[in-house]
């Protein structure tokens, strides 16, 4: 079958837009209720964890997509894929762990960077890539809306003060 790459590119698109403007507005609402010191710790863990996010994949994403896009089995390249995302992201996050002494000495900070490393193994576990070489951009899509909706969603349901939100002062 011929899929249209322009529904593809259109699906994606609003996908990824959607994403991005919802993720937004949690961070203007986090920003706003955690104030500008406490919302700086909490955007300097998050920025960890995308450098620990990009060890996690190991470049193994974009390999693996064109592998599926050429019809290799999908199954046997989840059972490579996945352990070494797994272990990767082990490796990354001990890796998080042992560095902890020389981070910044702020509130809360070290829970913050061990709460968001911890999304390496969920991320070692995230199958996007599959879909992505099958090309069913629907499902792409509706994955980044909830991959970049539901970390905020978490913060909006328990941010309601600094307090609640990461013991902050």
């Amino acid at each position: 079958t011929c899929v249209n790459p322009f529904r593809n590119i259109l699906r994606l698109s609003v996908g990824d837009i959607l994403a991005r403007v919802l993720s937004f507005l949690a961070f203007i609402y986090l920003a706003r209720v955690l104030g500008v010191d406490n919302y700086g710790v909490m955007e300097f863990a998050l920025s960890v964890a995308l450098y620990l996010q990009a060890f996690t994949e190991g470049g193994l994403d974009l390999w693996a997509t064109r592998e599926v896009a050429r019809g290799k089995d999908v199954r046997r390249l989840v059972a490579q894929v996945v352990p070494f995302r797994l272990l990767l992201g082990l490796l990354g996050f001990g890796g998080l762990i042992l560095l902890l002494p020389w981070f910044p000495d702020y509130p809360q900070l070290d829970l913050l960077l061990v709460l968001f490393g911890m999304r390496a193994f969920s991320q070692a576990l995230d199958l996007w890539w599959v879909f992505m070489g099958q090309e069913r951009m629907r499902l792409v899509a509706i994955g980044l809306v909830i991959a970049r909706w539901y970390s905020p969603a978490q913060s909006l349901h328990w941010c309601k003060t600094p307090a609640t939100c990461c013991g902050c002062r």
